[in-house]
C-alpha cells in the first residue's frame, strides 16, 4: 500500500513539473511571436524632484517606471 502511495505521489509531482515546463515553453513561444509588434506609446504623468534630481514617472503598458528626466540640472551642467 505504501508503494502505491509513493508511486502516486511521484506521478503527481512529474505531472505538475511537466505542466510547469509546458507553460514556460508556451510563454516563451508567445513572447517570441509578439516581438515584431512596435512599441506602444506611453504617457508621462508626473515630473518630480528628489535629492536635487528631476525624474519622470512613466505609466506604461506593463506598469509604472521612473526615469531620469532630461530637464534635470545635473544633465544641463554637461
Amino acid at each position: 500500500m505504501k508503494n502505491k502511495i509513493l508511486n502516486l505521489a511521484k506521478s503527481a509531482v512529474w505531472f505538475v513539473l511537466c505542466l510547469f515546463v509546458g507553460a514556460l515553453i508556451f510563454e516563451g513561444i508567445r513572447s517570441l511571436a509578439n516581438s515584431d509588434e512596435p512599441a506602444k506609446e506611453f504617457s508621462t504623468t508626473t515630473v518630480f524632484t528628489r535629492n536635487g534630481h528631476d525624474y519622470l514617472l512613466v505609466d506604461t503598458k506593463h506598469g509604472v517606471c521612473v526615469i531620469h528626466a532630461d530637464s534635470c540640472p545635473c544633465l544641463k551642467k554637461k
